[in-house]
């Protein structure tokens, strides 16, 4: 998987957290998109993944499609079996 593969599975799954409605999510979010932006290898994309990871997880997911987090968590298992292969 190169880096920009690896972007764009991360994208989507800052897509999938622009659907929840909850603001610290969606901050993180923010911050972790320009992070990987920057970012020039798979694993640096990985990285940034991993800790969005971190907020999806800490996010109540009473009040949201639980769909929404197995997509996300199955994007992620993706990203780290792509970076695993560079």
């Amino acid at each position: 998987m190169n880096t920009k593969e690896a972007k764009n599975i991360l994208d989507e799954i800052l897509e999938l957290c622009s659907q929840i409605e909850d603001q610290i999510l969606n901050d993180a979010a923010d911050g972790i998109y320009r992070d990987a932006q920057a970012s020039k290898t798979p694993e640096q994309v990985l990285g940034c993944a991993s800790e969005l990871m971190i907020f999806v997880n800490d996010t109540p997911w009473d009040d949201h499609d639980p769909e929404i987090k197995f997509e996300m968590e199955k994007l992620f298992i993706d990203l780290q079996e792509g970076c695993e292969d560079f």
